[in-house]
């Protein structure tokens, strides 16, 4: 099973500097390295969601109306899309769940990233890191059992 990082610099060579980039921020003294932290790791998480889950492909997949918001896939769809080959029978639940909690994380990377200032601590942005760490090396493994 290959590292997160190597997937990541398959994918596109700069997307591993985005995971080192806020992992490194951490440490910093930088009274901005919030914005530094949850920026990277949501433009990450977005750029590996847009190649796991192309438009097209989540077109050909659904041209349900509620997975699209003007004209292009949801986030929901693309997480839902990339989970297609294991979202049936008793992981059906788990598929809702895990795509729900994905979305939450989303949610508060975004709010890191435009707030002029974050309540977020250290502990918790460590938390999201590993978080998004664990989701993006799951939805690469489960992208590459659909191929």
């Amino acid at each position: 099973e290959l590292p997160l990082e190597d997937w990541l610099e398959q994918l596109h060579p700069d997307l591993a500097n985005l995971l080192s980039g806020a992992r490194d921020a951490i440490h910093e003294s930088n009274p901005d390295r919030t914005r530094h932290v949850t920026t990277s790791i949501r433009e990450l998480f977005t750029h590996v969601l847009h190649h796991l889950a192309p438009d097209h492909g989540v077109r050909g997949w659904s041209s349900s109306v509620e997975y699209y918001h003007e004209g292009h896939p949801t986030r929901r769809a693309r997480l839902l899309y990339i989970n297609r080959g294991i979202d049936v029978g008793p992981l059906s639940d788990f598929v809702d769940a895990d795509v729900d909690s994905a979305l939450k994380l989303f949610d508060a990377l975004h709010a890191g990233t435009h707030g002029i200032t974050s309540r977020l601590t250290d502990r918790q942005l460590r938390a999201m890191i590993a978080r998004i760490e664990s989701l993006l090396l799951f939805l690469f493994r489960i992208n590459a059992s659909n191929e």
